[in-house]
């Protein structure tokens, strides 16, 4: 099983929650039977909540991201974010949203 099969079957609460008890664990085995890299896992949690962070609907931002052209940054809360991030972001996204 992948990663984003785990968070397909099992949702991205449990993946942060896999995520916080495999502190220093180059891959989990879960359930006996599921195996996969703990990079893999984060890598999408913190892309998903990346997105998450920025508020409002995914559509809104990935519309964001559409209309941004050639912005370099977008700032919130007082942090630079580049705009080339929450494009990546939204694509680990969709590829386990679908």
């Amino acid at each position: 099983m992948t990663a984003q099969e785990f968070i397909k079957q099992y949702g991205w609460g449990e993946a942060k929650r896999i995520l916080h008890d495999a502190i220093g664990c180059a891959s989990v085995r879960l359930y006996g039977k599921y195996e996969f890299n703990t990079d893999d896992l984060k890598q999408l949690v913190d892309a998903w909540e990346l997105v998450g962070g920025i508020g409002h609907s995914f559509n809104s931002v990935k519309q964001f991201c559409d209309l941004a052209g050639d912005m370099k940054y977008f700032q919130k809360r007082g942090k630079l974010i580049l705009v080339e991030d929450i494009r990546k972001a939204i694509k680990l996204v969709e590829s386990v949203n679908g």
